[in-house]
């Protein structure tokens, strides 16, 4: 898992040696703030695809955790509230649904889960293997305003075996 700011260049400047990465970047550069649509911004063909997404932040007993098979997720949150992202060790988890032809696979959620939040502007990225995630949480689970305001997130998703194997998430 990597985290850093959009505007903080020395937080993913080594991942930019990576082509992928070099182009998912300065596609949200060139994109700061896209419009929610149906089909994602292609980026480079089916290794890099963005997707924006609108949502109203929902309780962690309401989701599922999960991860990827295929891509990694770059997740931004571009406001206007923060996001709050459940994490786990994969390896730790017990799956209760595998659709590899989705490129998801699901888990129990752990008692012992961590939390992330996300400011405006920052990113997120997950790797394949170990980062169990579950996005667009509540800030504050006491907080039931929060939960009906509408947020935005892109979420690129990059082919990882196209990536460079050394890249250190």
């Amino acid at each position: 898992m990597r985290r850093g700011h959009i505007d903080n260049p020395d937080t993913y400047q080594d991942l930019l040696a990576d082509p992928l990465f070099a182009q998912a970047f300065q596609w949200l550069k060139d994109n700061p703030n896209p419009l929610p649509r149906a089909e994602p911004y292609p980026i480079v063909g089916d290794d890099a695809r963005a997707i924006v997404i609108e949502y109203t932040p929902a309780s962690p007993d309401t989701g599922r955790i999960e991860t990827h098979h295929e891509h990694l997720d770059l997740q931004i949150n571009i406001g206007p509230s923060a996001e709050r992202i459940l994490i786990a060790n994969a390896t730790d988890l017990t799956m209760t649904e595998d659709l590899p032809e989705q490129d998801v696979s699901f888990y129990a959620t752990p008692s012992d889960i961590k939390s992330e939040l996300l400011a405006l502007g920052e990113f997120i990225i997950f790797d394949t293997e170990t980062d169990a995630h579950m996005p667009q949480r509540t800030v504050n689970d006491n907080t039931v305003a929060r939960a009906t305001r509408l947020n935005r997130k892109i979420v690129i998703k990059l082919r990882k075996s196209v990536l460079v194997p050394a890249l250190d998430l």
